[in-house]
């Protein structure tokens, strides 16, 4: 939400100057119907624009870490050693991330992209779920997930859950990168 209230001053300004254009081209036209049609015309092209343009805008800060990555993570509880997939669908307001382990899924809840302290996070919570044969000692859990992102690459980070168990996480490979959803 604070991302969008951020591009509002663009959208009030490009509205207006849509407005004024369709005004001179379209003189016959009464000033609900201009107003209807700028509003038409700013929605569409802002909604294309967000889904997909915004990912080849040189001027566009915020990072693009859309695609698919194979991960290694440790747990405290075991320190055992493991790998997840990790996908991540990225439009400029809104991220989605699916892990998959050999043992579980998880599917974020909420997801945000945000700089702090001059440092790009990914910051997300999530719902894990383990498959059933896992069920008899991990139960569905929540947890919440921080990832340090430098140049467009997600470097790694750590996680923490309710069941009290935390661990660190390591992007060795990004499968692909795709200008995709």
């Amino acid at each position: 939400m604070e991302k969008l209230t951020s591009y509002l001053k663009y959208l009030i300004t490009i509205a207006i100057l849509l407005f004024v254009l369709l005004n001179k081209i379209l003189p016959q036209k009464e000033i609900m119907d201009l107003i209807d049609i700028a509003v038409i015309v700013l929605g569409i092209g802002f909604t294309i624009y967000s889904k997909y343009i915004w990912k080849i805008n040189p001027f566009e800060k915020t990072p693009k870490v859309y695609g698919n990555y194979s991960v290694t993570f440790i747990s405290n509880h075991d320190k055992k050693k493991r790998k997840m997939d990790i996908s991540i669908e990225q439009t400029l307001f809104k991220t989605k991330i699916k892990i998959i382990t050999k043992e579980s899924n998880s599917i974020s809840l909420v997801a945000n992209i945000k700089k702090i302290n001059d440092e790009w996070k990914l910051i997300y919570t999530y719902e894990n779920t383990p498959n059933i044969l896992e069920r008899n000692h991990s139960d569905i859990h929540y947890g919440t997930c921080i990832l340090s992102i430098e140049n467009n690459k997600i470097i790694g980070g750590y996680y923490y859950t309710d069941r009290n168990t935390s661990g660190d996480i390591k992007f060795s490979i990004k499968k692909y990168n795709l200008l995709k959803k």
